[in-house]
């Protein structure tokens, strides 16, 4: 039998919940600052996983980032900048040609 050598180390710290430690019972919808904190960069609701609240407490704060969604306090989504992937995987010199001609069709009124 091969001798397995196990991995000693670094175990992953469980988080605690925000709102248990600071005994906080309420989750704001106004308070925009605290709500951006469990808000992805898309708009997205982190899981519990990513942001350690407690089952009770992330019910709490996805009611309260859907509240404030609907109060226009925070954007259902983000706008996100797409690029085509001929451009991104051509050279730089035809990047930018490509870009320029773009630029110009867009610009020259249609006729």
């Amino acid at each position: 039998m091969a001798y397995n050598k196990r991995k000693k180390g670094y175990h992953n710290k469980k988080r605690t919940c925000h709102f248990c430690d600071n005994k906080l019972t309420y989750v704001d919808y106004k308070n925009v600052e605290d709500l951006k904190k469990f808000v992805n960069a898309v708009g997205s609701i982190k899981p519990k996983v990513a942001t350690g609240n407690c089952a009770k407490h992330q019910r709490k704060v996805t009611l309260a980032v859907k509240r404030a969604r609907l109060m226009a306090l925070l954007p259902f989504a983000v706008a996100r900048i797409r690029v085509h992937r001929s451009l991104v995987s051509a050279p730089a010199s035809q990047n930018t040609k490509k870009v320029a001609e773009k630029v110009e069709k867009e610009k020259a009124p249609a006729a």
